[in-house]
């Protein structure tokens, strides 16, 4: 009887011993494949904000390839436009000279004037119609400058109008580029805030797509009398406004030629003194016009 119930005894070790080894290798898999699943669970988080960072860079190349289109679009207009009115221009031009040729013809076969001796009056009538046609064709030719190089300035600052940064407006030969000083100063200080140097940069980009231009930075404040140390007057509240951005896009590399102005309080927009209190940046449209479009008033 003793040899059978140590060998149940040793069965029963056995079978124990075995459960204990699978309850571990079991424990084991399981802490494998929880370790499994956090790691993929990283994966899957590291792999979605990929995915948002691609998807957000898309958008911003589709953004920039939206306004390169645009402006493309624009100047192709342009310059459709530009060379049909050089067309008819030439062809304009051309009508009157066959016609003076043709009235020089009739004179000589009357025999009251040679066509290789034309009477000084005859010289006078000539020279005074081509200089009208050459002189309507530069002012169209004008005109068609300015109006490309508003398109250029509404494409280039056309992200910033979106966002609410700046206003534009038009006055005389320049765009003007409004921005309201609370987007650029703090109450009370005279440098540039975090958000007005973010602000800079922004506008030094936008420059860059307009490269060449003559940009006047002028300082527009409210009413209200100021006398300080730093500033005695709105005259030099308004001009050290205007230059500290100044120094702030010449430290972007703007390609322009700057140049900074006050005009205190002299020059309100409204009855809102919020309104007032603002910088103007008057980018000119073109270089080579410097009296076509004299300023307004």
């Amino acid at each position: 009887m003793r040899a059978p119930l140590l060998l149940a005894l040793l069965v029963g070790c056995v079978s124990k011993g075995r459960h204990e080894l699978a309850v571990v290798q079991l424990q084991a898999t399981q802490a494998a494949l929880s370790a499994r699943t956090g790691e993929c669970a990283e994966d899957a988080a590291t792999a979605e904000a990929e995915r948002r960072v691609l998807v957000s860079e898309i958008a911003r190349r589709q953004l920039q390839l939206d306004e390169l289109t645009a402006r493309a679009r624009l100047r192709d207009e342009a310059l459709e436009g530009t060379q049909a009115q050089q067309v008819a221009l030439l062809a304009e031009l051309a009508g009157l000279r066959t016609e003076l040729t043709a009235l020089r013809t009739a004179w000589s076969g009357r025999g009251a004037l040679p066509p290789s001796t034309p009477t000084p009056a005859t010289d006078a009538s000539q020279g005074s119609t081509l200089a009208a046609v050459e002189a309507h064709f530069r002012e169209v030719m004008d005109e068609r400058r300015a109006a490309e190089a508003r398109a250029a300035d509404t494409v280039a600052f056309g992200a910033l109008v979106a966002a609410d940064r700046v206003e534009l407006d038009v006055r005389g030969g320049s765009t003007v580029v409004r921005i309201q000083t609370a987007l650029l100063f703090q109450e009370g200080f005279s440098t540039l805030s975090a958000r007005g140097r973010e602000l800079a940069g922004q506008l030094a980009a936008a420059l860059r797509q307009v490269p060449g231009r003559r940009v006047t930075i002028e300082g527009h404040t409210d009413a209200r009398p100021i006398h300080t140390a730093e500033y005695p007057s709105n005259w030099e509240r308004g001009f050290g406004q205007s230059m500290a951005l100044l120094r702030a896009l010449e430290a972007e590399d703007a390609p322009v030629t700057l140049s900074a102005a006050s005009f205190a309080g002299t020059r309100p927009l409204g009855d809102d003194e919020a309104v007032n209190r603002r910088l103007e940046l008057l980018v000119a449209l073109d270089p080579d016009l410097p009296t076509a479009y004299p300023p307004s008033p």
